[in-house]
């Protein structure tokens, strides 16, 4: 009832009625997990998959109105995106962990993000080719990078690891091996799944986002016992409390290792060249 009342399995994601889109952005905005049942997930992400357009605008952190609120109004990206509503960065997030517990339940979100990159890495690549400027492309790319790194956090969030990402990682790997083929093919590949294509696309996109949810994992992989070590007296007496003070060190050096790595990765990032030279560009 929900997707159906949002237009999602009969209108065509960015060309949304008046009436399904006011539909739709009220579940997005209002709805409360407390009130969710189990079966009612997967129709929020087929809602999800049926506005990628405005899931993409709303993770959008470098945009100018990131700070306002959602609002029931269209915009248009620096890309040319148009959006039938505008979701701010905290409902964007929220609105995915309704539906982040499984991959069941993100498939179709994640199917919706496929046909979605697919089309706009496409278009993007034709003006590229035509005019030989890279930037909407460029644009389009960290639009998409940012929407994997909202997706992974939402699953953080709720499933407390990424053992989700791994096995969609690895079976993308097993796929890519067994028929032959680059990933990077596979993304504008018709024929290809546009799921797989999404997993294809957003994997090689958002590593840094990635390695931050990792690394958030990593941080507080301590805190359970340094809190129940600290925050009361479970154990006394001059070994509890070498215990605590080892244990206490150990977490500041943990946390100073995890740090160390997300240092490192961004200084290799920032040594990489920011665009593609359009000599770089195939035809």
């Amino acid at each position: 009832m929900l997707a159906a009342a949002s237009g999602a399995y009969d209108e065509e994601d960015g060309k949304h009625s008046q009436e399904s889109a006011a539909f739709a952005f009220t579940v997005m905005t209002t709805m409360d997990d407390l009130k969710l049942g189990k079966e009612v997930r997967v129709h929020l992400a087929e809602i999800a998959g049926a506005y990628t357009t405005e899931i993409a605008e709303g993770a959008d952190i470098g945009d100018a109105n990131m700070t306002e609120d959602s609002a029931l109004k269209p915009s248009t990206s620096a890309f040319g995106m148009k959006s039938v509503f505008t979701l701010s960065p905290k409902d964007t997030y929220r609105f995915l962990k309704l539906f982040a517990d499984s991959a069941e339940n993100l498939a179709p979100f994640d199917e919706g993000m496929g046909r979605f990159s697919q089309k706009l890495i496409a278009d993007a690549s034709a003006t590229t080719r035509r005019t030989g400027d890279v930037e909407r492309l460029d644009k389009v790319f960290t639009a998409l990078g940012n929407v994997r790194g909202f997706e992974l956090a939402a699953v953080t969030k709720v499933q407390g690891n990424l053992d989700m990402i791994d096995k969609q990682r690895d079976d993308l790997v097993g796929f890519i091996r067994d028929t032959a083929i680059g990933a990077t093919s596979m993304v504008l590949a018709p024929t290809t799944s546009a799921t797989i294509a999404w997993f294809a696309l957003s994997t090689s996109l958002s590593a840094k986002a990635e390695v931050r949810a990792r690394v958030a994992i990593l941080e507080a992989a301590l805190d359970p016992a340094h809190g129940q070590f600290t925050g009361q007296s479970v154990w006394v007496g001059p070994t509890a409390r070498r215990f605590a003070e080892d244990l206490t060190a150990r977490r500041v050096r943990l946390r100073q290792a995890a740090k160390a790595l997300v240092d490192a990765l961004e200084e290799e990032l920032r040594s990489v060249p920011a665009k593609v030279p359009p000599s770089a560009v195939r035809p």
